[in-house]
């Protein structure tokens, strides 16, 4: 990501919902988002942060997905 990122998340059914950037120890770096979220499609913005590699958790009640994000 060089200046700012877009997360799109499609929520199956309402439910609570985190979005987290943690660096690359696994510390929280920020949250993005979190609460309940209605059925539907959602965009979040990201902007850059310092140059390095973090990692974008999205969780909701039944799953986490992990993903790396590198900023340049």
């Amino acid at each position: 990501i060089r200046e700012t990122g877009k997360i799109i998340i499609s929520v199956p059914k309402e439910e609570k919902v985190d979005i987290e950037l943690h660096d690359s120890s696994g510390r929280i770096h920020k949250k993005i988002f979190s609460g309940t979220l209605r059925k539907g499609i959602y965009h979040f913005e990201i902007k850059k942060e310092n140059r390095g590699l973090y990692f974008l958790i999205i969780k909701d009640n039944k799953k986490k997905i992990k993903e790396k994000i590198i900023f340049m």
